[in-house]
Formats: C-alpha cells, sequence, structure tokens
C-alpha cells in the first residue's frame, strides 16, 4: 500500500506529460496541416490568375470582345485591380490606333476637290474623339460595377496616353500638308514694320484658320466630355471621402486633362492662329478702307460695313473655337484695331472734311456740301478716296460723321452680340470664374471704345454747325 501511495505521484505527472506530449503533437499536425492547405490554396490562386491571364491574352489576340470582357471581370476578385486595367486598356488602346491609323491614310489620300477636304484633319480628329467616347460610355458600367468607384480615372489615364500619340501623328501631318508653320513665319515678317517681305493675301489664310479653330472646338468638347465622365465617377467614391482626398483627386483630374500632349498641342496651335488672325483682321480692314465708296442711298459709306463684317467675322471665328483666352485675344486685339486705327482714319477724314474758319463757313459750307451729295445721289455713286475739291471734302466729313455714329452702334451690339453668345459658352462649363473675369474685363475695354466714337461725334457737333433739318433729310435720302 504504501509502495502504491509513493508511485502514484510518479503515474500521474507521467499522463500529465504523455498527454501533453499527445496535445503539442496533435497542434503541430493541425498546423502543419494548415500550412501546406494554405500552400495549396496559394498555389491554386496563382495557377487561376495564370489561367486568367493567359485565357485574356487569347481573347485579345483573337479580338473576341465577349472573352476579353467576361475575364477583365474576373481580374478584380483575384484582387488584380490594377493588372486588369492595365492589360484592358492596352487592348482598347490597340484599337484606338489601328482605327486612327485607318482613318489617317484616308485624309492622306483625299481628293483635294472633296467638300471636306477643307477641313479633314478636323474630321480625323473628331473620329479619333469620338471613338474613344463610345468606349468610355461603353465600358463604364463594367469598371465601376467590377472595379468600383474611381477606376475609371485609370483607364481613361490610359486611353489618353494613346489619344495623344494619334493626336501628335494627326496634327504633324496638318502643318506639313497646310504649311502651317511656314506661313505663320511669313506672317510674323508682314506684321513687323517695314518688312520688305512679300505680303500674303488674306484669303490664303482664310480655310487655315477656319481649320484650326475647328480642330480646337472637338478637342475641347472631348476634354470637358472626359472631365464630366471622371468627375462623377469620383464623387460616388467620394461621398465618405475627406476633403483632402477630394482636392487630390481633382488635382488629378486637371492634371491629366490640363498637361496632356492634346491640350499642349492646342494651345500651341492656338497660339500660332491668333497672330495670324490678327494679321487676317489688319489687312482686310485696310483694304476695306482702301475701296471705301458711297452707294446711292446708304447713310455711310462702303468701308463701315466691310470692316464690322470682318470684325465680327474674326471673333465669331475665335468664338467657335470654343476657347476663352483664344476669344479674349481676338476681342483685345479688334479693340485695338477699332480704337487705334480705324478711329484715326476717322479722325484724319473729319481734320480734313470742313475747310471753314467762321461758323458762317461752317453753316454755308454744309449747305454746300448737301448739294453735292443731293447731284452725286443722282449719279448713283460718290467715291470717298481722292478727295481733292474744297465741296468733296465737305461732303466727305458728313458721311464720316455718319461713319462715326453708326461704328459707336456697331460696337455696342457686337458687345450685346457676345455677351449673349458667351453666356451660352460659360453654361456649356467652359471656363470658370477666372475666364468670365477675363471676358468681362474685354467686353468693358470694348464698349469704353463704342464711348470714344460716340465722344468724337460730340466733339465735332460741339462746333455747334447748325444742320438744317431739310439738308439733314436729303442727306439720308
Amino acid at each position: 500500500m504504501k509502495i502504491m501511495n509513493r508511485l502514484q505521484p510518479t503515474f500521474i505527472a507521467t499522463c500529465a506529460w504523455t498527454s501533453q506530449s499527445s496535445s503539442s503533437a496533435d497542434r503541430a499536425k493541425k498546423g502543419s496541416m494548415i500550412d501546406a492547405n494554405l500552400k495549396l490554396l496559394q498555389e491554386a490562386e496563382e495557377r487561376l490568375k495564370a489561367i486568367v491571364t493567359e485565357k485574356f491574352a487569347i481573347a485579345t489576340k483573337e479580338g473576341d470582345l465577349p472573352q476579353v470582357e467576361r475575364f477583365f471581370k474576373i481580374f478584380p476578385l483575384l484582387g488584380l485591380h490594377e493588372e486588369g486595367l492595365s492589360k484592358f486598356s492596352e487592348y482598347l488602346c490597340k484599337q484606338v490606333a489601328s482605327k486612327a491609323e485607318e482613318n489617317l491614310l484616308l485624309v492622306l489620300g483625299t481628293d483635294m476637290s472633296d467638300r471636306r477636304a477643307a477641313v479633314i484633319f478636323a474630321d480625323t480628329l473628331t473620329l479619333l474623339f469620338e471613338g474613344i467616347a463610345r468606349i468610355v460610355e461603353t465600358h463604364q458600367p463594367i469598371v465601376e460595377t467590377y472595379y468600383g468607384p474611381g477606376k475609371l480615372y485609370s483607364l481613361i489615364k490610359y486611353l489618353q496616353v494613346e489619344c495623344d500619340r494619334q493626336v501628335e501623328k494627326v496634327v504633324d501631318k496638318f502643318i506639313k500638308q497646310r504649311n502651317y508653320h511656314q506661313q505663320f513665319r511669313h506672317v510674323q515678317n508682314n506684321l513687323m514694320r517695314n518688312s520688305a517681305t512679300e505680303k500674303i493675301e488674306p484669303r490664303e489664310l482664310d480655310p487655315i484658320l477656319t481649320e484650326v479653330t475647328l480642330m480646337n472646338a472637338r478637342s475641347e468638347l472631348y476634354l470637358r466630355f472626359l472631365r464630366k465622365r471622371i468627375s462623377s465617377d469620383f464623387e460616388v467614391g467620394d461621398s465618405m471621402a475627406s476633403e483632402e482626398e477630394k482636392q487630390e483627386h481633382q488635382k488629378c483630374l486637371d492634371q491629366l486633362l490640363n498637361n496632356c500632349l492634346l491640350s499642349c498641342t492646342m494651345q500651341e496651335l492656338i497660339g500660332l492662329y491668333i497672330t495670324m488672325e490678327e494679321y487676317f483682321m489688319r489687312e482686310t480692314v485696310n483694304k476695306a478702307v482702301a475701296l471705301d465708296t458711297y452707294e446711292k442711298g446708304q447713310l455711310t459709306s462702303s468701308m463701315v460695313d466691310d470692316v464690322f463684317y470682318i470684325v465680327k467675322k474674326c471673333i465669331g471665328r475665335a468664338l467657335s473655337s470654343s476657347s476663352i483666352d483664344c476669344l479674349c485675344a481676338m476681342i483685345n486685339l479688334a479693340t485695338t484695331e477699332l480704337e487705334s486705327d480705324f478711329r484715326d482714319i476717322l479722325c484724319n477724314k473729319l481734320r480734313m472734311g470742313f475747310p471753314a474758319t467762321t461758323l458762317q463757313d461752317i453753316q454755308r459750307g454744309v449747305t454746300s456740301a448737301v448739294n453735292i451729295m443731293h447731284s452725286s445721289l443722282q449719279q448713283g455713286k460718290f467715291d470717298t478716296k481722292g478727295i481733292e475739291s474744297t465741296d468733296e471734302a465737305k461732303l466727305s466729313f458728313l458721311v464720316t460723321l455718319n461713319n462715326v455714329e453708326i461704328c459707336s452702334e456697331n460696337i455696342s451690339t457686337l458687345k450685346k452680340t457676345l455677351e449673349s453668345d458667351c453666356t451660352k459658352l460659360f453654361s456649356q462649363g467652359i471656363g470658370g470664374e477666372q475666364a468670365q473675369a477675363k471676358f468681362d474685363s474685354c467686353l468693358s475695354d470694348l464698349a469704353a471704345v463704342s464711348n470714344k466714337f460716340r465722344d468724337l461725334l460730340q466733339q465735332v457737333l460741339a462746333l455747334r454747325i447748325d444742320f438744317r433739318s431739310e439738308d439733314i433729310k436729303r442727306l439720308r435720302l
């Protein structure tokens, strides 16, 4: 009995040790089984990723879009969001490049007699932008559903790189075929004072300027489309995001669209366009002044209508570019042309138009000038250039007075038209508060020119010339 009592603790300890050893062995066995299972799962995952990648590559090579989209949807389920977007974007970029190269070959083979030949490069860019826009519209739901909000930005970022490549090719061909840089250098030399360079005919620039503004308008429309799509996608994901994250997303969006090669290329083209449009406006205005005549039944001479037709055409073309900076530049140039050159011409005509020293001489001169005007009207035309006789000078004076008044009214009308047109432009999301302020400043300067023409008229009338109602009536017949 004593022996049993002595052995009992030893037996219990032995049993406990044996139990502990068995438990440790079980845990080790279970641990090794878990490791083995994890390894199997990891290997299975790697095999599955490899299979999906391989199947996706085969589908893209064969151009099997349904299969491409099928495996594109599987990538995020395997945690391969960026890889899926990258590979899918690569496939889409190849589609874009193939179509763009095909369109460019068609451009190079276009007959110049074709009705769209004058804007064929603008049309080519339009096809490129429309193709990318369709891709975004088609695949945006898939990206949002399977990859989550905020991932559309990544897809568009890849597509924009390919877009930039194709834009560069199209613009290079445009510059070469239209001699764009050569024309610019020629114009630049012509704008220099005392230049011996032979002047380029403005009508040669007309179609080129129109095509450039159309190219820029299409580019602006495309970039606005991308901005709208990416912004709406970010908004979904930013509903619970911090203000810092929202600002970072906005910064990424601005950098993508403002610094892409498309934006930089179009800014360069528009910069050259502004100089050439300035030359076009200046030369055609000079021609209008040189060919000035007075037609029967008109209140003004021909140059007033001609000059404002030209000014409106140039500003309207700049407006059609959808670039606020371009528009403001042309408004400023037109303002300078009207305020300095054109107003000076009218001032000079007024100075030489009434050679009288006393009020009585002026009154007699007006009556005499009206009689000559009436005689000229009977013949159907009065030529205001090359005025030699005193009577003709007086007649020119009366016509110029009307010219000054109508110029002031035309400028005011132009300002109102621009305000209306640009309200529509700003409502489309073009520009921001800064652009609006810049535009308003340009319009204020334009309105000031209208006042200067009106002031000039008032200064002349301050001579207290007593126009008889009969004379005025005959002048306006």
